[in-house]
């Protein structure tokens, strides 16, 4: 039919991806976020791997460290992981108040563990 159902990520993530492959950048570094990540990882393009994980790395923040951390965990960015991980330690304080703690801990407790276990095991 020459159509591809992407139903896992919302319209914008798929459309910043298609973007990217035909220029090599994105319109909005807003979109630039863990799902656009994941969504790169999924679909093995390495060129938009490296260019989110260096740009999350470089925009950490307590709003998405835990959801960077997440997303760098699941899809194997080690050095991106490494940061958030040292960045998540060093405010650890202030992240267990937030509602991205809240969330995550409530959604997948699993993966919240894996998580913290594997950040624990390289400190």
């Amino acid at each position: 039919t020459g159509k591809v159902n992407i139903d896992d990520f919302n319209a914008g993530t798929v459309e910043t991806m298609v973007y990217f492959l035909y220029n090599g950048n994105v319109l909005d570094e807003k979109m630039i976020n863990p799902d656009l990540l994941r969504l790169a990882e999924k679909y093995n393009i390495k060129s938009l791997m490296d260019f989110c994980a260096e740009h999350l790395e470089e925009n950490l923040s307590l709003e998405n460290a835990l959801d960077v951390l997440v997303a760098s965990h699941l899809t194997n960015q080690k050095s991106l992981f490494d940061a958030t991980s040292n960045f998540v330690y060093a405010n650890k304080e202030n992240l267990v108040k937030t509602e991205s703690w809240k969330e995550i801990m409530e959604a997948n407790p699993k993966l919240a563990n894996d998580v913290v276990m594997t950040m624990l095991n390289m400190q």
